[in-house]
């Protein structure tokens, strides 16, 4: 009798145990959708007050998500669309570098060469350039 129970005790933390990391992982795919919803959806050309707030409160929800290879492509998309500040490129750059990914740590160099030719400062504008290539 003891030993039954003890094996039922067992079943349920492995059930418990696997479908709560299951959640997790759907919870942050179910962001990433959400997020490139709104990069979709989001029009840079005509850019209102609402629109403005709405991709500062997704930017801080990219911050938030784990590194992964698509949180990183998503990042890298949203930093082109809205133009973002150094914070986002810094964050892409730190993500790529402990994955060791290559392809958006060069997409980051480029990104801050376009932040510097924004501000005109043209010698840091075409080493970054040239560290992306």
């Amino acid at each position: 009798m003891i030993i039954r129970i003890i094996k039922y005790c067992v079943f349920l933390c492995f059930f418990f145990l696997f479908f709560s990391c299951n959640g997790g992982l759907e919870k942050n795919n179910t962001k990433l959708e959400q997020v490139d919803q709104f990069i979709k959806s989001y029009n840079r050309f005509n850019v209102s007050e609402r629109d403005k707030t709405s991709a500062d409160s997704v930017g801080k929800v990219l911050l938030g998500l784990k590194n992964t290879p698509e949180s990183r492509d998503i990042l890298r998309k949203y930093i082109l669309l809205t133009g973002s500040d150094r914070v986002y490129i810094d964050e892409l750059f730190k993500r790529s570098g402990k994955k060791e990914d290559l392809k958006n740590e060069a997409q980051a160099y480029f990104l801050l060469g376009q932040l510097f030719g924004k501000k005109f400062q043209t010698d840091s504008t075409f080493y970054n350039y040239t560290k992306a290539a």
